[in-house]
């Protein structure tokens, strides 16, 4: 084999692997933004539906098996099995993306493998094509960028629940996500075990007039509400 035909080889086989390697960049982007935005979704909903049942165990071990479940789906659906098939699939994604090799690309690593004679013409001329099919035309950057803004504003719209998040939403968030190994991260407040959210929103709804609230309270024990009303810290809401 000359140099000349030594030197088209591996320059073909630099562009493939530049080829790779942006579209592995491609994947970790767009995983990225999958990743965040589905972990702040679940967290809002598992701190709101977990706020207005009283932080019971239930439904905050609900949340976190679910966020773990959403965290393990995602990493196996858009990085393990997509960079496994990339590794031994990845000229079937170019010449998709690049339609003008028209197969070359398949039939030079086959006759690489094979020790064909004629590699070294096939990867001059596929060289020729891939002259005209610049990768970053074919994978732009903008479709990396958009994923990690994506990903980056959810990271930081997480973090802003978990720090200065209004009401109960900073304290829920943390608890959410730490709760099972800080022990003192649950709001330490008597409402929370006594339902307030359900009972505030059931007596908001209400018609305001003297049988109603006579009939509403009824319906439960005076000495919980008692309960409720000792035990709630105010400052939470001022």
């Amino acid at each position: 084999m000359s140099h000349a035909a030594s030197s088209s080889i591996a320059r073909l086989e630099a562009y493939l692997e530049s080829w790779r390697t942006r579209l592995k960049r491609l994947r970790y982007a767009r995983a990225a933004a999958a990743l965040a935005l589905a972990i702040l979704l679940v967290t809002v909903m598992g701190v709101y539906f977990a706020m207005h049942q009283g932080f019971t165990a239930w439904v905050v071990n609900t949340a976190r098996a679910l966020l773990l479940l959403v965290i393990v789906s995602l990493v196996l659906y858009l990085l393990v099995w997509p960079l496994r098939k990339l590794k031994y699939a990845a000229t079937r994604e170019i010449e998709t993306r690049a339609p003008g090799f028209d197969g070359r690309l398949e039939a030079f690593l086959k006759a690489r493998e094979q020790g064909n004679p004629l590699t070294d013409l096939l990867a001059e001329d596929t060289l020729k094509i891939a002259a005209a099919q610049p990768i970053e035309n074919n994978v732009k950057a903008r479709d990396m960028q958009l994923p990690w803004i994506v990903a980056g504003a959810s990271i930081i719209t997480l973090l802003w629940l978990a720090i200065a998040g209004p009401g109960l939403w900073s304290y829920g968030t943390r608890y959410l996500w730490a709760g099972w190994a800080v022990s003192n991260l649950k709001p330490d407040n008597k409402v929370l075990s006594d339902n307030y959210f359900s009972i505030v929103s059931e007596f908001g709804e209400m018609e305001n007039s003297e049988k109603n609230i006579s009939d509403f309270y009824e319906t439960f024990n005076i000495d919980s509400s008692q309960k409720i009303l000792n035990g709630f810290d105010h400052s939470l809401y001022i």
